[in-house]
């Protein structure tokens, strides 16, 4: 029996806001604000009559259609940001990793209606449980973004307590490795932070200015 894992793929197209994935927009004639107007009021008339006639066309269906300038008339973009989707397959192969850290599992896995090269994915980026895999997906499709870290609000709870040193110095050993943290900053959507007060306190520190959050929405907020 073939075993199956589920994984998640990156998104690399999205439907095109301007048009709504359609591909192409529709424009009544345009405005005609050049021509010599004797008083403000006549030029104010004058787009009242043009916009009364573009919505009259509107209604009765006479407008032209244009390929959409942002998609080229695909009705797709280029994720601007990094979105995730689940998707599903067979393992073809799997192969062991030696490196100085140690041996990893390497699997070749061959998505489920795409003929393309089977991907290859580490013990970590798989999963047999869906419900696992969706709600990884959901926390990976978070919205990120910096913000200033004044405007961050600390809850009284946090204020009023000092981490202890050993989780202050394992922030300041990831900084020197990575210039930046394993734990992130969560806030809702009003900048309440929740968790990552250490990761704060260390933006903090090192003067930041601008810190990278993890939005929850209220809804999602675990």
């Amino acid at each position: 029996m073939a075993v199956r894992f589920i994984f998640l793929k990156p998104i690399r197209k999205v439907k095109c806001s301007l048009c709504n994935g359609t591909g192409h927009i529709s424009l009544g004639k345009p405005l005609n604000v050049e021509d010599g107007y004797e008083s403000p009021s006549e030029f104010v008339q004058s787009l009242v009559h043009q916009f009364a006639e573009n919505y009259r066309d509107a209604v009765i269906g006479n407008i032209k259609q244009y390929k959409c300038p942002e998609c080229g008339g695909k009705g797709m973009v280029k994720a601007m940001s990094p979105k995730y989707e689940v998707g599903e397959g067979t393992v073809v192969a799997i192969n062991m990793i030696a490196n100085t850290n140690g041996a990893n599992m390497m699997f070749a896995v061959s998505e489920d209606g795409n003929g393309s090269t089977p991907r290859k994915l580490t013990d970590d980026e798989i999963w047999l449980d869906r419900d696992k895999a969706q709600r990884k997906c959901d926390f990976m499709n978070l919205e990120r973004r910096l913000v200033p870290i004044e405007c961050i609000q600390i809850p009284q709870s946090f204020a009023k307590t000092i981490p202890c040193n050993e989780k202050l110095m394992r922030r300041l050993d990831e900084w020197r490795k990575a210039h930046k943290f394993e734990t992130e900053i969560f806030v809702d959507e009003k900048l309440n932070l929740f968790d990552g007060y250490t990761s704060f306190l260390m933006y903090r520190m090192l003067g930041k200015n601008d810190v990278p959050v993890v939005i929850w929405p209220d809804e999602k907020r675990p």
